[in-house]
This record gives C-alpha cells, structure tokens and sequence, in this order.
C-alpha cells in the first residue's frame, strides 16, 4: 500500500498536469512532444564533406578572390596584393 505522502503527490502532479495542458490550450503557442524517431544518422558524401570542410563553396574565380580579400580585410590587412597565374588560375 502506498503511503499518505505519495498519494499527495500524485494528485499535486496530476493538478500541476491539468492546470499545463489548460495553459497550452489557451496560448497560441502549444508545445508538442516529438512522436517519431529522428532519421537515422547516415555517413557524410564526400563531396558534403568537402564543401562543410572548406567553409563555402566559390562558384567562380572572381567568388575566390572575392572571398579570399574579405577574409584579409576581416584579418586586419592594412595591404592586399593580388598576384594572378595561369597555372594557379586553373587550381582554384
């Protein structure tokens, strides 16, 4: 048999219960629990990885330059020197 205090306690719970769900049902903000399972975790493409890797993904030359010289203006670069090569123009 249960003792005095644990029957006391249900019934505080249960009020505290029905007094939320009251709550919830007059806000326009009602909180739900998540029913089903998130999607299972599955193994990163390389590509996503190659793009979460690098930070963004430059689809031009002039986006790499472009962020390249942001990234020394935010670094605190008092001077910027943009040397251009055909062999290094084909790498980026």
């Amino acid at each position: 048999m249960r003792d005095f205090d644990a029957i006391a306690n249900d019934k505080h719970r249960r009020r505290s219960v029905e007094r939320a769900t009251r709550r919830n049902r007059a806000s326009p903000f009602t909180f739900t629990t998540l029913t089903t399972s998130p999607p299972p975790y599955r193994p990163l493409l390389r590509d996503e990885f190659d793009c979460i890797a690098a930070g963004e993904v430059n689809a031009s030359q002039a986006a790499a330059e472009r962020e390249l010289t942001e990234n020394a203006i935010d670094a605190g670069a008092k001077r910027i020197a943009i040397s251009l090569q055909p062999e290094t123009l084909a790498r980026v």
